[in-house]
């Protein structure tokens, strides 16, 4: 029995599932598929798919840190996290593909072995003495779930965000005012109207921005300029960014 609670176990779930269908789009990519471009501008997918595997080892590392106390950050720094993808993404494909599989491996591995007191740990998501938000360990799966989900679509390979589940659509808008919170955007509300659901970040009374869940996520992740969305007070505004 997990010992995970909800909703990370929730979220558990729903990044195995994510993870399952990253690697079912990958599996027998040849050389030349992964170094051509992703959707990121100057990324290869190479690129992408390297930094996911070293965002899995980075969000272990944050486990790692809530399970023991140590005040592990994510990265070593930003300078050393970007070197690591450069010189990862010129690999050969089946070494970068497998390191994919092996990093989300260790990451699935080290979740399920979290006892029930390290998921409520505060931890710090890239150092311990940084400025951003201190996070409880329960949120690693979901911040997990959506580098997946946002990069398996940044690869070019036909997967959007209308391919996503909607519970997981759903998780990843519940992390969302969190995010919004603070930044220039806020107060704001964004109605998901296939869900049925609303979430505001900010205080209430601010413009509505309203669509599908997938477009949404595609606004909120600056992956569109908000196609597909409707803003009571006019243009739809720039996302302030989301991962």
């Amino acid at each position: 029995m997990s010992t995970a609670p909800e909703p990370a176990r929730t979220d558990l779930d729903l990044l195995r599932e994510a993870t399952d269908r990253l690697l079912a789009s990958v599996e027998g990519l040849d050389a030349a598929a992964v170094a051509a471009p992703s959707v990121l501008p100057g990324w290869s997918r190479g690129h992408v798919l390297t930094h996911l595997a070293r965002n899995a080892d980075g969000v272990r590392t944050l486990a790692l840190s809530a399970r023991t106390g140590a005040p592990f950050g994510m990265y070593p720094g930003r300078p050393l996290r970007n070197a690591d993808i450069d010189a990862g993404a010129t690999r050969p494909a089946d070494m970068i593909l497998l390191d994919v599989r092996a990093a989300a491996e260790r990451l699935a591995a080290e979740l399920e072995a979290m006892p029930a007191e390290a998921w409520t740990a505060s931890i710090s998501p890239f150092a311990p003495a940084s400025a951003e938000p201190r996070l409880p360990a329960a949120a690693l799966p979901g911040l997990r779930m959506r580098e997946v989900e946002a990069h398996h679509i940044d690869l070019g390979l036909g997967y959007t965000w209308t391919h996503s589940p909607a519970p997981m659509l759903a998780s990843m808008l519940d992390q969302l005012p969190g995010r919004f919170g603070g930044s220039d955007l806020a107060p704001v509300t964004v109605r998901a109207t296939d869900l049925g659901r609303s979430w505001t970040a900010g205080a209430e009374g601010g413009p509505v921005i309203e669509g599908s869940a997938a477009d949404i996520l595609a606004w909120a992740t600056g992956r569109s300029a908000g196609e597909g969305l409707t803003c009571s007070a006019g243009a739809v505004p720039a996302s302030p960014g989301w991962g």
